[in-house]
């Protein structure tokens, strides 16, 4: 089956590493609908999805972010998600760069995961050789 340009685009979801001006930008293109009201109902799938996010990240009530929106527009939500979301994921991103920045640290994780494994490898290895009969 052949998947739409959608479907292969990188503006459908918010990556991990995606920059705080990249994340406003997809949040604010965010499929809603046309009823404007920041509610959760999963009838309403585009403004549904936001709210769980929102949700998830905040650890707000439901009944808590409706009445924070009360006759407040998506752009004003979106715009809350969107600085929910950046703060959210800082940390991870913060400490992606420490490590990346670091390349003796890398080399050392590399170096211990090999000394842990090569044993593991060793035995599947002699264990395939014997089952090939060559070893």
């Amino acid at each position: 089956k052949k998947m739409s340009k959608s479907e292969t685009s990188q503006n459908h979801a918010v990556l991990w590493l995606d920059p705080p001006d990249t994340i406003r930008a997809k949040i604010m293109r965010a499929t809603t609908d046309s009823l404007r009201e920041i509610k959760f109902d999963e009838n309403r799938p585009g403004i549904y999805n936001l709210l769980v996010i929102y949700e998830l990240f905040t650890k707000k009530s439901r009944d808590e972010i409706e009445s924070m929106y009360e006759g407040k527009g998506y752009a004003d939500f979106k715009k809350d998600l969107a600085e929910v979301i950046i703060e959210g994921i800082r940390p991870v991103q913060e400490k992606y760069k420490e490590i990346t920045e670091d390349p003796a640290y890398i080399d050392s994780l590399l170096t211990k995961s090999a000394e842990r494994l090569r044993p593991i490898a060793q035995k599947t290895l002699n264990l395939v050789k014997e089952r090939m009969g060559i070893g």
